[in-house]
């Protein structure tokens, strides 16, 4: 058993998150736990996240559901006694003053706006949980110290850590989304409106998308890929591989090796390469749009592929995908080829330098061949529009020669039923 109290800290799971929403309690305040036991979740702009216990002891909390809690606040605390007096409150911040108000569009805060300054004297201006080399810091850096009330003991390394934490935020807004006159929109004159917060998702997404836009020169190529039916082919043949997305995230996979432009992101003149080649599938059925990831996509086949697509998916409708499922991507398909659209413009994300869209297998003329478009957006500071068809252009030839393949063995499979029969 503990001999102190241990704040069990809100994580900076997600770098673009300034706070997360409490959504469950799974045990109540005064219970004995153990290290590791599932206390509570949380929700990030990206995912649900589980919240474990660090060490026996009892559980204590003030939150309610539905809280908005600043990262790196207390949660809870993990208690020696269930009576052990608790510190002062952490700071919760309420949804009201975390969304923008219905009247007001507010731009994101930029690295040139200055931290609103303090004024600190000698060490006994504030509380004696502050210790001197931590007081000359939050003068030195203009910090509320209003910011550190939740921990029991402020130290030189709990402020370097907070700096940290914030320029990282800072330099990931700054730029993610333009600033000022250039992000207020206009507005139609004499026409009533009804205003909305945005889910944490979407605004979550919306600041990885104008993170990616701001830092690439985006293009794109369209090839389209002749078929007889692809799709229907798969959802007939009764084999593990039910859908072609499965198929084309093999493909691309393998494609990405030899065309690592499109496997990479640039920064500041130099293009970096990653050495895994993790498939992002982006996926929108009435839940959020997310992005699981398939790790060391050109490492499986696509009996294995189709498999862990499927398990995501599930999670997706359950929404139990955790931040694990989500991290890592480096290339990112979109598939909307069961939406019937004939081409669209899928967006980069945030740390990479491409994404492959799918469009719907279109049959203009009946008992005739068709086609499917491959739209490639990529990152012209890394590749090129000839580099970008060739790569769509292989994957491409890579579909039709699997999709003569499968026919064939299903006319082969069928000629010998007939046989039998």
């Amino acid at each position: 058993m503990i001999q102190e109290l241990i704040p069990v800290l809100v994580p900076q799971e997600t770098v673009n998150d300034e706070t997360v929403k409490l959504t469950a309690w799974l045990v109540s305040s005064g219970d004995k736990v153990q290290a590791e036991q599932l206390l509570a979740q949380v929700e990030t702009s990206k995912a649900l996240l589980d919240i474990h216990a660090p060490a026996d002891g009892f559980v204590r909390y003030e939150h309610q559901l539905g809280s908005e809690l600043a990262i790196g606040s207390p949660l809870c605390y993990i208690t020696p006694a269930v009576d052990t007096p608790l510190p002062r409150s952490s700071p919760v911040i309420a949804a009201a003053k975390v969304r923008k108000t219905a009247t007001k569009i507010v731009a994101p805060r930029t690295t040139s706006e200055k931290r609103p300054r303090h004024d600190v004297g000698e060490t006994g201006t504030f509380s004696p949980r502050f210790s001197r080399s931590a007081v000359r810091l939050l003068g030195e850096h203009n910090l509320d110290p209003q910011q550190f009330a939740h921990l029991p003991l402020v130290r030189a390394q709990d402020v370097v850590s907070y700096i940290q934490s914030a320029d990282e935020i800072d330099e990931l807004v700054s730029g993610a989304m333009p600033a000022g006159d250039a992000f207020q929109p206009a507005f139609a004159s004499s026409v009533p409106m009804r205003w909305e917060s945005l889910p944490r998702r979407k605004l979550g997404e919306i600041r990885r998308l104008w993170s990616a836009q701001g830092h690439a020169l985006a293009s794109s190529v369209t090839v389209s890929c002749p078929t007889r039916g692809l799709r229907s082919l798969l959802r007939t043949s009764g084999g593990v591989v039910s859908s072609p997305v499965a198929f084309i995230v093999f493909e691309a996979a393998r494609l990405l090796k030899k065309y690592p432009a499109f496997n990479a992101v640039f920064a500041e003149g130099h293009a970096g390469y990653y050495e895994e080649v993790n498939v992002g599938i982006a996926i929108d059925y009435g839940k959020g749009l997310l992005v699981p990831v398939v790790r060391n996509a050109d490492q499986k086949d696509a009996i294995e592929i189709a498999e862990e697509l499927r398990d995501l998916m599930y999670k997706y409708l359950r929404q139990e995908l955790k931040a694990e499922d989500l991290s890592g991507g480096t290339f990112v398909v979109s598939d909307l080829s069961a939406e019937g659209v004939v081409s669209f413009l899928p967006l980069i994300n945030q740390g990479q330098s491409a994404i492959l869209g799918i469009a719907s297998e279109l049959f203009p003329v009946a008992d005739a061949p068709g086609s499917f478009n491959f739209i490639l957006t990529f990152d012209h500071q890394l590749a090129e529009g000839r580099m970008a068809a060739q790569f769509v252009n292989e994957l491409a030839e890579r579909l039709q020669t699997r999709e003569a393949s499968l026919r064939s063995q299903t006319e082969v499979t069928q000629e010998q039923e007939n046989t039998n029969s």
